[in-house]
């Protein structure tokens, strides 16, 4: 049986995992690009060692060439980052009853510019995270 789903569409590579359901997106040209998402329960140092075994079956199998191993992990921890903090925030909200439209007006900031973070699509400064956590009354933490 495969371990890897991979697909090869004029230079954007896809590759899920089957077993965990973490799938790994890269488009490669001028500036890289790769996007991450995870369909499983994997999160934190799971995630990004999965992400990583990913990554180097590709390179091991000529299905990427023009980045590093490294920015490449850089890449998928900044994600997986981005992707807790949006979880930890989507749970504070959740429990604390505020719709995305609530905390927005509290926090000053827009409905738009939450569900990003929530979705781990944002780089939030630490700034806005503050403000949202105080909303919240929450912590905010990620795994280093």
């Amino acid at each position: 049986m495969d371990k890897y789903s991979i697909t090869n569409d004029s230079g954007e590579v896809t590759m899920r995992d089957l077993a965990t359901g973490v799938t790994l997106s890269w488009m490669e040209g001028e500036t890289n690009t790769m996007t991450c998402q995870s369909t499983g329960a994997l999160r934190g140092s799971a995630y990004i060692a999965k992400a990583k075994e990913m990554t180097s079956y590709a390179y091991a199998h000529g299905l990427l060439t023009e980045t590093t191993a490294d920015t490449m992990a850089r890449m998928v921890a900044k994600q997986s980052a981005r992707r807790e903090i949006g979880r930890q925030v989507k749970e504070a909200r959740i429990a604390a009853r505020m719709t995305i439209r609530s905390l927005a007006d509290k926090c000053g900031i827009g409905a738009g510019h939450i569900t990003r973070i929530e979705c781990g699509r944002y780089n939030v400064s630490a700034d806005t995270l503050a403000i949202i956590a105080g909303v919240l009354d929450t912590k905010i933490t990620i795994e280093v």
